[in-house]
């Protein structure tokens, strides 16, 4: 079958994920805003786009729900995010 997309993967050291640590607390951010961030930034570089849409996932589960640990399903969405790139940033 054709496919028109390629897969890449790699891995981080132990010191290398501490700095990702050690940054996302000094900003008060997420693992994952990082991460999602940094999925931004490989997307403006290859797209040369002023902006980047990304799909995010999120649990539904955080809602007030009375008894909703006992629940059974899939809560969650997925929403688009829109990311907008300030030309002054050299990226």
């Amino acid at each position: 079958p054709n496919k028109d997309y390629e897969a890449y993967s790699f891995e981080i050291s132990t010191e290398e994920s501490e700095k990702v640590k050690l940054f996302a607390q000094k900003h008060f951010l997420t693992l994952n805003t990082v991460f999602q961030g940094a999925i931004a930034l490989v997307l403006k570089a290859y797209t040369k786009q002023p902006e980047a849409l990304i799909g995010i996932t999120l649990s539904g589960r955080t809602i007030p729900l009375q008894d909703i640990e006992k629940m059974v399903g899939i809560f969650i969405n997925t929403l688009p995010f829109r990311i907008l790139f300030n030309d002054q940033d050299n990226l």
